[in-house]
């Protein structure tokens, strides 16, 4: 097996540490002398041992960036509280506004995941299958 060669050309950041002192860290990294990419793993306190890791393009951590930058922290934080609360604690005019504000987010999320195809499918056999537990009644 060939030997991997690295050079990290700049430390960006700290992410975590462990107890052991090894750091999650966030660097630009050469691998086998190309071209250094955004790399995210865990190195001893040393930099001479590692964990694997991840390395991204340019544009693929401008892509990650702009993610994150998306998500809705209001909808994160609304999941987190219905998580720790019991059904019966949440008023139903609130439950009824929360579920309108999804529902209308929800096509943009649900169009990305699912190809159209597929959720049309789903709907039919939801269909065939009430259809049928009506007809046994």
């Amino acid at each position: 097996m060939a030997e991997i060669t690295f050079e990290i050309t700049k430390e960006l950041g700290v992410i975590s540490e462990t107890a052991k002192g090894w750091t999650r860290e966030l660097n630009l990294v050469s691998w086998n002398d190309r071209e250094p990419k955004f790399d995210i793993r865990d190195w001893s306190p040393d930099h001479t041992r590692m964990s694997k890791g991840i390395s991204l393009t340019e544009e693929e951590m401008e892509k990650l960036v702009e993610l994150f930058n998306l998500r809705d922290e209001e909808d994160v934080m609304e999941e987190a509280a219905s998580a720790s609360a019991a059904p019966e604690e949440k008023p139903k005019a609130a439950k009824s506004a929360a579920k309108t504000e999804k529902s209308a987010k929800a096509p943009a999320k649900t169009a990305a995941k699912k190809p159209a195809a597929k959720t049309t499918k789903t709907a039919a056999k939801t269909a065939k299958t009430a259809a049928k537990t009506t007809k046994k009644k």
